[in-house]
């Protein structure tokens, strides 16, 4: 089966970087100080720089600019410098896909947005996580990436399939090659030893009331990436979107009414803050 060869051949899986696990260790460690955090952060000029950029940015939206990293912890906190390290750090691993698919631009546009969206879906009762929800939303079709880069002649045929022939892209690739990039992304964040969250936000988000644990997290996926298809900001490769599964909405609570006013916002959000990870 490819799958099991793609994932097997670790040549062919983009690694984190150590700096990523290092930071999660010491958060993971409850002898750690926010100091020492800082330290290891800092460690990585690229990484400050990117962290300062966030914080100081309308993703935020802090009224006084915050110049160093012991206040943009500080006033961050831990969990959300976590999910920046992580956003941060999954972006940088993938490079070189034939952008006969998608340009990565394109790519890292939509899936921004799309935890743009989730960020404001969030706001409907699930404020607590919505910073794990926006890195959740970017992440969500990390498996695509490794089928265009690894397989680009099979997933040229899915792609075809499903922008041409009007199939799901899920049904499609799982024609062509015997799975989806759904499986894919579980396995990769599997093996970056990734929470079991994240896990279900990639394996799930076409279906989420199939999630054993996580059905509602994984819903503001769903709801994200419909949301964003429908406002065209990016681009994953799969052109069109499937109608909106008023299931989805049951499992959230909340009605099709809110729908415009994430749109809005999310698209107010968008253009600097996909600058701002982008680069």
């Amino acid at each position: 089966m490819i799958l099991e060869k793609i994932i097997k051949d670790s040549d062919q899986i983009p690694s984190l970087p150590s700096i990523f696990y290092s930071v999660v260790q010491a958060i993971n460690d409850p002898d750690s100080t926010l100091e020492e955090i800082g330290d290891i952060v800092a460690s990585d000029v690229a990484l400050t720089t990117q962290v300062l950029k966030v914080v100081n940015s309308s993703y935020f939206g802090f009224a006084d600019y915050i110049e160093t990293l012991p206040h943009a912890l500080n006033v961050i906190g831990i969990d959300q410098l976590s999910n920046i390290v992580l956003a941060t750090s999954v972006m940088s691993q993938f490079k070189g896909i034939p952008e006969d698919f998608v340009t990565m631009k394109s790519f890292w546009a939509h899936s921004i947005a799309c935890g743009l969206a989730a960020r404001e879906i969030a706001k409907f009762g699930m404020s607590k996580i919505k910073e794990t929800l926006y890195v959740g939303g970017m992440i969500h079709d990390i498996g695509s990436l490794i089928i265009y880069k690894e397989i680009p002649e099979l997933a040229r045929e899915a792609l075809e399939r499903c922008n041409n022939w009007g199939q799901k892209l899920v049904d499609a690739e799982k024609n062509v090659m015997g799975f989806d990039h759904t499986e894919v992304g579980n396995a990769l964040l599997s093996r970056w030893e990734l929470s079991e969250i994240f896990k279900e936000m990639a394996f799930y988000h076409h279906a989420p009331w199939e999630a054993p644990n996580y059905p509602k997290e994984v819903s503001v996926i769903y709801l994200a990436d419909y949301i964003i298809h429908c406002n065209q900001l990016g681009s994953s490769g799969e052109l069109q979107s499937s109608p909106l599964d008023p299931k989805v909405l049951d499992i959230l609570g909340i009605s099709q009414d809110v729908i415009p006013e994430i749109s809005e916002q999310t698209i107010k959000l968008f253009e600097e803050t996909a600058q701002i990870f982008s680069n």
